[in-house]
C-alpha cells in the first residue's frame, strides 16, 4: 500500500485510540489535561507509528534479502508468465518468495534453472515433497480449467496460493490484489483462523 494509505489508516486508528483514552480519562479525575496536548498526542503517535513501521519494513526486507523470513514458492505454469513471475522473485528477494520448481503440463527437466517437478495437478505431492508454502498460478487462459482444479486443490489443503490476473474469473469478492512489479497478483483470502487466531477472536 502506498505511503498515503498508510498514513490515513494509521491516523484512522490512532483517532481511535485517542477516542477511547479521552472517554476513559472522564472516569479519572486525578490530574487536568488540556484538548491541545491531546491533538500533539494524537499527530505525534501518527508520526512516530509510520516511522516506526517504517523501520520495520526495511528491517524486514533486509532479513529476507539474507535468507531470513524467505517462503519457498512454487509456480503452476513455464509459460512465459510464469518464467516472468520467477525471475521477478529470483532478482528482488525482499518480496520474501523465492521460486523451487515450476509445475507444467509441456515441459519437462529444467526451466530457467529451475526443475519441473510435475504437471499441474500434481500440485498437493509438490508441495508435500518440496516443502513448499506458497503456490503461484501462472497458467495461459486456454488452461483455465487446469487452473481452477490447482485452485481447488489448495484451498481445499489450506496452501496459500495466489493466481496471475488472466485468470480473473476464479476471483470471489473480497480478493486482495499485489503488485510485483508489472504482474497483479490475486490472492484469495478467508483461511481458517489459526489456534492464537480463534483465542484473540
Amino acid at each position: 500500500q502506498s505511503l498515503v494509505d498508510e498514513g490515513l489508516r494509521v491516523g484512522s486508528a490512532v483517532a481511535l485510540g485517542m477516542m477511547v483514552l479521552l472517554a476513559g480519562s472522564f472516569f479519572y479525575r486525578q490530574f487536568s489535561f488540556s484538548r491541545l496536548w491531546i491533538l500533539y498526542a494524537w499527530v505525534l503517535s501518527t508520526v512516530l507509528l509510520l516511522v516506526v513501521r517504517t523501520v520495520m519494513r526495511s528491517v524486514h526486507r533486509a532479513l529476507r534479502v539474507r535468507g531470513v523470513d524467505v517462503r519457498k514458492t512454487i509456480i503452476v505454469g513455464a509459460g512465459q508468465e510464469g518464467r516472468s513471475v520467477a525471475e521477478i522473485l529470483h532478482r528482488r528477494p525482499e518480496l520474501g518468495q523465492r521460486p523451487i520448481a515450476f509445475l507444467d503440463a509441456l515441459q519437462a527437466g529444467e526451466v530457467d534453472g529451475l526443475p519441473v517437478a510435475g504437471r499441474p495437478d500434481d500440485v498437493l505431492p509438490a508441495v508435500r515433497r518440496l516443502g513448499a508454502s506458497d503456490v503461484i498460478i501462472a497458467l495461459p487462459p486456454s488452461s483455465r480449467e487446469v487452473a481452477m482444479r490447482v485452485a481447488a486443490a489448495c484451498a481445499e489443503a489450506g496452501v496459500p496460493f495466489a493466481i496471475v490476473p488472466d485468470l480473473y474469473t476464479l476471483v470471489a469478492a473480497g480478493a486482495e490484489v499485489e503488485i510485483i512489479e508489472r504482474f497483479p497478483l490475486i490472492t484469495l483470502r478467508g483461511s481458517p483462523l489459526g489456534k492464537w487466531g480463534r483465542r484473540v477472536k
